[in-house]
């Protein structure tokens, strides 16, 4: 295997990875309607304490509120994604 297919792998075709891909951002959109908050862009977060812990949500609502959106390719005609957020403890934003 070339180094250049393990440093940039092609993309990965598969109707389930299309699917979450394309509806996350419909469903962050319905979710931020629904809560009436604007939801933000936002990286990776580690934990200082072990940094070997991390966690990659979609957004923040607040200053630790986080958002993680699932959607179920099987469901996908009967369902806009779930929704799902949670606090986050005030060592995070140090």
């Amino acid at each position: 295997m070339a180094v250049t297919n393990i440093l940039f792998p092609p993309t990965i075709v598969i109707a389930a990875i299309k699917y979450g891909r394309d509806i996350k951002e419909m469903a962050k959109q319905n979710l931020s309607e629904i809560l009436k908050k604007n939801i933000k862009l936002c990286e990776l977060f580690i934990d200082f304490d072990n940094p070997c812990l991390g966690a990659s949500p979609n957004g923040l609502l607040d200053e630790n509120d986080l958002v993680e959106i699932k959607s179920s390719f099987n469901r996908k005609f009967n369902s806009r994604g779930s929704y799902s957020y949670v606090a986050l403890p005030e060592r995070y934003f140090r």
